[in-house]
């Protein structure tokens, strides 16, 4: 069903985007010269999230004040559901977020392990 199409073709973008954001982030390599993960984001990071948060806000006001009536049409034409709709753009963000949560988790693993800690007396 087109549907369950619509919602696993939502997180290849949501995909997309979270590796954008993983490689937008700066790796400083640890806290202080610790292993300690560090992540930084800079203005790219900070664009790619006005964007996707932008485009969100077009897609839901622009399907009910300005292209209802071509959203609709095309809706009944391939047979999708508002809530397919809704859940495409859920599993989207849940695959940004899991994608650049993965992306930064990964890097952190590479990092040097710390050495022994040392035993409270």
């Amino acid at each position: 069903m087109i549907s369950s199409r619509l919602k696993a073709g939502a997180d290849r973008p949501g995909a997309t985007a979270g590796r954008v954001q993983t490689e937008s982030s700066r790796d400083p390599g640890g806290l202080r010269g610790t292993s300690t993960p560090v992540s930084r984001a800079g203005g790219l990071y900070a664009l790619l999230w006005v964007v996707i948060v932008g485009a969100r806000a077009v897609l839901s006001y622009g399907s009910a004040h300005w292209f209802t009536i071509q959203i609709v049409s095309w809706a009944v034409a391939n047979q999708v559901s508002e809530a397919a709709i809704t859940d495409g753009l859920i599993f989207m963000a849940i695959a940004m977020v899991l994608t650049r949560t993965l992306g930064l988790g990964l890097r952190a693993s590479r990092l040097a392990s710390p050495g022994p800690v040392p035993a409270l007396a």
